[in-house]
């Protein structure tokens, strides 16, 4: 399961503001749903990809972002026994307090979380960080995806209808058309654009690469891109194959 285990204090990257982020001791990846796209549908993990908003307005990657300090949730520290510690970045009162109520207080005047960024904000994001290609590539993934999402809906509402239409594998012989909009192929064409410039010559990248080419209606590339990908292959791997075999574009819901 996804269990938090308390906090880190960061400083960003942009502004060096101190912001609050989770710390995970472990992470379920388990979803509802998955997507070829890359998208899981009511998913443990978190998600984002690092994506993070600072108090400054600028958008960072929680990776570039120095790790200051680490806080123990409140009844967790609580009752491993609180006491006063030098050289934090907050003044503690203890006096008089019980454990737990001085544990919470320190909680209480940490500071801010970090903020998620929402798919409402993605399109002004890929204008205002566009010299970041780090960021835009995330970005611009998080975009596509949102963009797909009335697909899906359809996608759902037709294979309800179409249920009896699998092989005797139990696989989906029938799938919903897709047609992308000016502004979901221009956002995938950029995408495609930014991945194969950071891509290896040969990795498992290119299997997201081999799908974006599917989805924009490009077989040949997308069969090119397939045969890029090195190592052991996985559902993921045979899924998009088998689609780009059948000539089907729309992202396509599978199963692990």
């Amino acid at each position: 399961m996804t269990r938090r285990v308390g906090s880190y204090i960061v400083k960003t990257p942009c502004c060096g503001a101190l912001m609050r982020a989770p710390a995970y001791g472990s992470i379920n990846f388990m979803a509802w749903e998955y997507w070829t796209d890359g998208y899981d549908h009511q998913s443990l993990a978190p998600v984002g990809h690092g994506l993070r908003r600072c108090l400054c307005g600028r958008c960072f990657l929680m990776v570039d972002a120095e790790e200051v300090e680490f806080i123990t949730p409140a009844e967790q520290l609580a009752s491993s026994g609180w006491r006063q510690r030098a050289g934090r970045w907050c003044q503690r009162l203890s006096g008089g307090r019980s454990a737990l109520a001085a544990a919470e207080a320190e909680e209480a005047l940490a500071p801010p979380r970090v903020g998620q960024i929402a798919n409402t904000e993605l399109p002004h994001l890929i204008e205002s960080e566009a010299s970041d290609l780090r960021i835009m590539e995330i970005a611009r993934r998080l975009y596509w995806r949102d963009l797909n999402h009335p697909a899906r809906e359809a996608y759902r509402v037709f294979r309800e209808a179409h249920k009896d239409d699998v092989d005797t594998k139990g696989n989906s012989t029938t799938f919903p058309e897709f047609l992308p909009s000016a502004e979901q192929t221009q956002n995938m064409a950029y995408l495609v654009c930014l991945l194969e410039g950071r891509a290896p010559a040969q990795g498992y990248q290119w299997l997201e690469i081999a799908e974006l080419y599917r989805e924009l209606g490009d077989l040949g590339a997308a069969k090119r891109a397939l045969s890029r990908v090195m190592g052991d292959t996985d559902r993921l791997h045979f899924v998009i194959d088998t689609l780009v075999g059948l000539g089907v574009r729309g992202p396509a819901r599978f199963n692990y």
